[in-house]
């Protein structure tokens, strides 16, 4: 949530081949007869299972939302079998079987 924000007051970079979400704003309001603002900034990093050039950063109301699709063909996890030495054919599994 970023109440009192305007989006000319916000800036949302993609920072380190694209895996750094950088957020820079400040936040400006009057009481009274002062002028007070306020300055945040935000990182978040940004997995290999996220298409960064779709990101996508909308401010509405108050609510900054940021749309991170993940790429369609990532697989996140593969298993490799381990061959033993001197049985490459055997798994890792296999040999403790015995």
């Amino acid at each position: 949530d970023l109440p009192g924000v305007k989006s000319e007051d916000l800036t949302v970079q993609l920072e380190e081949d694209g895996r750094i979400i950088h957020i820079m704003g400040e936040r400006k309001s009057r009481r009274s007869e002062d002028s007070v603002m306020s300055m945040f900034e935000k990182n978040f990093a940004v997995d290999e299972s996220i298409d960064t050039g779709k990101i996508r950063v909308d401010l509405s109301d108050g609510v900054l939302v940021i749309t991170a699709p993940k790429v369609l063909d990532y697989r996140a996890i593969r298993e490799v079998p381990v061959a033993v030495k001197g049985r490459e054919n055997q798994t890792v599994e296999e040999d403790t079987a015995e």
